[in-house]
């Protein structure tokens, strides 16, 4: 509960330490839509067609903006920017799109892996109460679900960041929640018992 409040306290005070510019896009994004947000159902639509076209490999990697002509609408092309048929601004639809499911299917299973050790390590501070390694699980838990949230309206599967969470949370994170070595210190532990 300390934490929520610190977090919705901190956001509430960089909304009023916005510019006025700044305040005037952030309320303004929830009243109307913006041309480049708009264009992202194009090519969302589009990454879907490259998916179900191919759906094992994908149309190849880094090819999305290559083979966009081939499978979006008539005349939906030239309306948009080059910027906008880059990619498919969405990290699963890319990855589907341009690997297909042999790299999609152990992305999704990673994904998962991560929230699931993010999710305990968290649940694990809440109960013990916070130490320093506790916030830092807490703080990766919400940069690895802001990552996600992102990922729905940009590709973010070639970002260093968001490979180096997803490292960190693995590698501090306990593999279950009973009878995993989990590091404690500099000692390592199985089911209790110390081990070398």
């Amino acid at each position: 509960r300390l934490a929520l409040a610190v977090a919705l306290s901190a956001s509430a005070l960089a909304v009023v330490l916005l510019p006025s510019a700044g305040r005037e896009v952030l309320f303004s994004r929830g009243n109307r839509i913006q041309h480049y947000d708009g264009v992202r159902l194009y090519s969302w639509r589009t990454a879907a067609h490259m998916m179900a076209t191919h759906p094992v490999t994908g149309v190849g990697p880094g090819l999305f903006n290559a083979r966009y002509g081939e499978y979006s609408k008539p005349g939906e092309v030239l309306p948009q920017s080059p910027l906008h048929r880059k990619n498919a601004h969405n990290t699963f639809l890319d990855i589907g799109a341009t690997s297909g499911l042999v790299t999609l299917v152990p992305f999704l299973i990673l994904c998962g892996t991560v929230t699931v050790r993010a999710a305990r390590r968290t649940r694990a501070a809440m109960r013990e109460g916070f130490s320093g390694d506790h916030v830092l699980a807490i703080a990766l838990a919400a940069a690895l679900a802001a990552f996600f949230v992102q990922s729905m309206v940009q590709s973010l599967e070639h970002q260093e960041l968001f490979w180096i969470i997803i490292g960190i949370v693995m590698a501090t994170a306990p593999l279950s929640q009973e009878g995993s070595p989990v590091v404690s210190g500099a000692q390592k532990t199985v089911g209790g018992e110390e081990i070398n």
